[in-house]
C-alpha cells in the first residue's frame, strides 16, 4: 500500500472553517485568513522536498450551507459583498466543477468541510436561541444536507475520480443547548454516511476540539466565537495530513486518540508523527 500522490493544486471547498475564519481578522482582506487547516496543509506539502510546488485553490464561503454550495447564495458574498480568497460568480459546486474541467487530473486531494450552517443559520436568523424553534427545523436541516451532499458528491466524483476526497465531519458547538448540539450529530451522521457511499475519507473533528475547547476555538476569548484559533486549526491540518498519507486502500474516519493527546507541532506548525486510531464508520 502507498500514500496517494499530491498533484498540483490542492482544493478546499465549503464554509468558514475551510475558508480559514477567524472574529479578529479584516473580513475585507482574505489574504489575512492564513492560519486556515488549508493554508497550513498546503505549505506542508511544499516543505516537502523534491516534488513540485502545489497551489492552494481556496473556494470556501464563510455561512455557505449545503444548500448554497448547489444553488448559489452565500450571504458572505451575495449580501455583504465581502471577498473570498478566490472570485467567482454563482455556486461553490458549479465554481469546484469549472476549475476541475479545466484542470482534469491536476487536482488532489479535494477538501470538504460543509453541513453546520444548515442548523447554526436558522438558529440564529429565525430562532435566536429558541430551543423549541430550533427542535423543529432539525429535521429540514437534515433532510437539506442528505440531499445535497449526494449531489455535491457526486459531482466532485464524476470530475475527480482519483482525487483523494477528505470530508472534515465538523464538531459541536461549546455552551450551546442540548438540542442544537442533537442536530448537529444528526447531520454528522447523514455526512458520514454520504462520505463513506463516495469513498471519502472522514476526518473528525469533533474530539479535537473538546480535547481543549478554551485552545482550540475563540469561545473563551473576548470575541466568544466558535471558529477555530491558530492552534485549532493547526491541530485540524495535523490530522488532515494524516489523513491524505493513509495507504490508498484505506477508508472509513480518522480519530484522535484521546488518550494519547494532541501530535507535537512539526514543520509549519505540524507533525509527520501523532497518535492517531483509523475507525472505519
Amino acid at each position: 500500500m502507498r500514500e496517494q500522490p499530491a498533484k498540483k493544486y490542492t482544493m478546499l471547498l465549503g464554509n468558514s472553517l475551510s475558508f480559514g475564519f477567524q472574529p479578529d481578522k479584516d473580513v475585507f482582506n482574505p489574504a489575512q485568513f492564513n492560519t486556515g487547516f488549508g493554508t497550513l496543509f498546503v505549505e506542508r506539502l511544499n516543505a516537502r522536498v523534491g516534488r513540485p510546488r502545489a497551489i492552494e485553490v481556496n473556494l470556501a464561503c464563510p455561512g455557505e450551507t449545503t444548500k448554497t454550495f448547489v444553488v448559489g447564495g452565500c450571504f458572505y458574498t451575495d449580501l455583504f459583498g465581502l471577498p473570498l480568497h478566490t472570485s467567482y460568480t454563482g455556486p461553490q459546486l458549479e465554481a469546484a466543477v469549472a476549475f476541475l474541467k479545466a484542470h482534469p487530473g491536476q487536482v488532489n486531494p479535494i477538501i470538504l468541510a460543509i453541513g453546520v450552517n444548515e442548523l447554526y443559520r436558522p438558529y440564529l436568523l429565525d430562532c435566536q436561541g429558541d430551543e423549541s424553534c430550533v427542535t423543529e427545523r432539525i429535521p429540514k436541516a437534515i433532510q437539506s444536507v442528505t440531499d445535497n451532499y449526494d449531489i455535491i458528491l457526486s459531482r466532485l466524483r464524476e470530475l475527480a475520480p482519483q482525487a483523494r476526497l477528505l470530508i472534515l465531519v465538523e464538531y459541536r458547538f461549546p455552551r450551546f443547548p442540548e438540542i442544537f448540539n442533537d442536530g448537529l450529530a444528526a447531520i454528522f451522521e447523514r455526512i458520514r454516511v454520504a462520505g463513506a457511499a463516495y469513498g471519502a475519507i472522514l476526518v473528525e473533528a469533533d474530539p479535537i476540539i473538546q480535547s481543549d475547547q478554551c485552545a482550540m476555538l475563540f469561545v473563551c476569548r473576548e470575541h466568544a466565537d466558535i471558529h477555530p484559533t491558530d492552534s485549532g486549526y493547526r491541530a485540524l491540518s495535523d490530522v488532515l495530513w494524516a489523513a491524505f498519507r493513509r495507504p490508498l486502500r484505506e477508508r472509513g474516519s480518522l480519530v484522535v486518540d484521546p488518550n494519547a493527546g494532541l501530535p507535537e507541532p512539526g514543520p509549519s506548525g505540524a507533525s509527520d508523527r501523532g497518535s492517531y486510531t483509523g475507525s472505519p464508520r
